[in-house]
């Protein structure tokens, strides 16, 4: 279940792969001269061969993040093997390979997986890693994913010469796990630290098995709007990140 092979691809990952891309790209553009580094919270598989129902629907949900195509320019050059061949790039692939085509100087890529529970998924990300990221080698953590773990490592990479750490934080959803712990994100205080964080909340008033996913605004952390059917919802970490926000208000 956790190889997410039938969720690659989906409305949510539009949405969370659209404003990484949008993210890392404004990032390059206003730091031109700094070392950048890049760190994932659970990178997953890397590289995914979409179903049916999701490569069917890749229009639709691109106009739904985003009805404007000339803003998928980027996203279609990097993921361009969706269309003729269904294989879809996941997170750290897109933002490496960004990063390799505008950066001549990048700190390091730093992925983390749990590679006991999910030995498959571990393998495939480190192919992934090698094929297509070389460059970058990407260092990865086969260690327990949390906020303090994710924390160090971002105070350890900025004090080891990176000027500027984009850190996407994706936890999973495992019943019985308070994934809402990565919101702790919100608070860290960290110079020049840009991130990207998906997760999944309890709606309050509501079952417990059933969740609402908003599209949050990270310095009043107020939802944005209700996006219904859209699987998790993003945060943006610290007021640096807010990119061009009144482009998602749209998002329905």
């Amino acid at each position: 279940e956790y190889l997410q092979d039938k969720n690659a691809g989906n409305l949510g990952d539009y949405l969370k792969h659209f404003l990484l891309i949008k993210l890392v790209e404004k990032v390059i553009r206003d730091y031109p001269n700094s070392s950048i580094s890049y760190i994932e919270s659970h990178a997953g598989a890397g590289v995914y061969v979409l179903q049916d129902e999701h490569w069917k629907n890749r229009n639709k949900y691109k106009k739904i993040v985003c009805a404007d195509s000339a803003q998928w320019d980027t996203f279609e050059r990097l993921n361009s093997k969706v269309d003729k061949d269904k294989v879809y790039y996941g997170s750290f692939v897109l933002a490496g390979k960004l990063l390799l085509e505008n950066r001549n100087l990048i700190s390091k890529m730093v992925l983390y997986e749990y590679e006991e529970d999910n030995k498959k998924v571990f393998e495939r990300m480190i192919t992934a890693s090698d094929s297509l990221l070389s460059e970058l080698k990407p260092e990865s953590l086969n260690i327990e994913s949390n906020p303090e773990i994710i924390k160090d490592k971002i105070k350890e990479t900025k004090s080891s010469g990176s000027d500027i750490v984009i850190c996407l934080i994706d936890p999973y959803f495992k019943e019985g796990k308070k994934d809402s712990i990565w919101c702790e994100a919100l608070s860290w205080d960290v110079p020049d630290l840009f991130v990207l964080m998906f997760d999944f909340v309890r709606a309050q008033g509501r079952d417990e098995n059933k969740q609402l996913r908003f599209l949050w605004h990270c310095k009043n952390r107020t939802p944005i709007k209700k996006s219904s059917g859209i699987k998790g919802y993003a945060i943006f970490g610290n007021c640096n990140s807010e990119i061009q926000l009144e482009e998602y208000r749209s998002i329905h």
